[in-house]
């Protein structure tokens, strides 16, 4: 039973590594995290009709690709937060030599 706990934290860091490699955070407005919040959700609730229908294959689609939004929102909000705060930058200036 630990197979779907590794895939879910699979796809979460698959989601972060996207969200940091496409550099959501800068690009990034409210408006669209916004949206790629409703659209994680929707996915949830399709996953959940789909288990309830026993389209468990579909189900499977809709969760991974549910935790891969997640993650690149969760990356996209860390690295707009890094940008934004003063403290951050603060403590990156007194890490160099």
């Amino acid at each position: 039973m630990k197979l779907p706990a590794v895939a879910v934290v699979a796809c979460f860091a698959g989601g972060i590594a996207t969200g940091l490699y496409f550099s959501f955070g800068r690009l990034a407005t409210s408006l669209f995290r916004f949206v790629t919040l409703i659209v994680a959700l929707l996915l949830v609730g399709a996953g959940l009709l789909l288990v309830r229908t026993g389209k468990l294959t579909l189900a499977a689609a809709a969760s991974i690709c549910t935790w891969v939004l997640v993650g690149a929102l969760a990356a996209s909000a860390a690295e707009r937060q890094a940008h934004l705060s003063p403290s951050v930058e603060y403590s990156q200036q007194q890490q160099k030599p």
